[in-house]
């Protein structure tokens, strides 16, 4: 995978533990995300995270292990909210070990995905993207009502609670 592969190449040619079965029945509508995606990204001059790590968020965490859904808008969002997450986690969870080091696989590992309404930005102009992931977060959430069973979802921000509707799950919570 490199900066010349689709958004749809980037996906189906690696292998994340239960999730590349899943999306198999997506194959057509994610071939229409990449071409969405694509055309912007022509515009904006690319973005941010690289292809190669565009899905990472599904490389350690197996869709059997889901615990918990961490929505938050933006990849680059995340990074400021490293400190909150752990925080909020610790608060409401007292026998969750924090990551001192801020390594999100730690997360990962423990059955907690964390997932971004928007999958890239670009830099200059950081809602560019915003809108043309909206598809495959359902793909996502659809798999997740099928196959995750009390999953608990946190959506963090204002496009994110717009998924709360089809989330088939007793335990949403969201905040700004």
């Amino acid at each position: 995978i490199d900066e010349t592969s689709s958004v749809y190449e980037a996906f189906y040619n690696k292998y994340y533990d239960g999730w590349s079965e899943a999306f198999q029945q997506y194959k057509d509508e994610m071939k229409n995300v990449s071409n969405i995606v694509g055309r912007v990204e022509k515009q904006t001059d690319g973005y941010s995270p690289s292809k190669d790590k565009l899905f990472s968020c599904f490389e350690k965490t197996p869709l059997s292990k889901v615990k918990v859904v961490i929505w938050t808008e933006n990849p680059y969002s995340l990074d400021r909210s490293y400190a909150n997450i752990y925080k909020e986690i610790k608060n409401n969870y007292k026998d969750f070990q924090v990551p001192r080091d801020n390594n999100i696989h730690k997360l990962a590992e423990q059955g907690i995905l964390i997932i971004y309404g928007s999958m890239c930005h670009a830099y200059h102009n950081p809602k560019a993207y915003q809108n043309l992931w909206f598809r495959f977060t359902n793909i996502v959430i659809e798999i997740l009502n099928e196959k995750v069973h009390n999953c608990i979802h946190l959506l963090w921000g204002k496009n994110c609670q717009k998924l709360a509707d089809n989330i088939n799950s007793r335990e949403v919570y969201t905040s700004s």
